[in-house]
């Protein structure tokens, strides 16, 4: 249960930060610039919440092996899944705070 709480919410805080903040701002303009959808990738809270659950996923079952020759098989459905269920979390939660942001920012 602690992994899944540290999981949820390493992957709300990122996903913030990139698709909401000042600090990344230039970077999704950039983005924007670049490509129509990269742009949108870095803007859209859903599509960096499955991509930072998926990466942050790939980073749990490998941060534990010492000996690269021993990491565990990767199940890509289980980092697919993750990357999923952390894309709803932080959809739903960015629903749920919008309506505070916009009032007061």
């Amino acid at each position: 249960m602690k992994d899944l709480l540290i999981f949820l919410l390493s992957s709300l805080g990122a996903t913030m930060i990139i698709t909401g903040s000042f600090l990344f701002k230039s970077i999704r303009e950039w983005a924007a610039k670049k490509n129509k959808y990269l742009g949108k990738l870095f803007s859209c809270t859903q599509c960096m919440g499955f991509w930072m659950g998926a990466i942050i996923k790939f980073y749990m079952i490998i941060k534990d092996c010492k000996d690269i020759s021993k990491i565990p098989i990767l199940n890509f459905g289980d980092i697919i899944i993750y990357g999923f269920v952390s894309s709803i979390f932080c959809y739903v939660f960015y629903l749920i705070i919008k309506p505070l942001v916009q009032r007061y920012d």
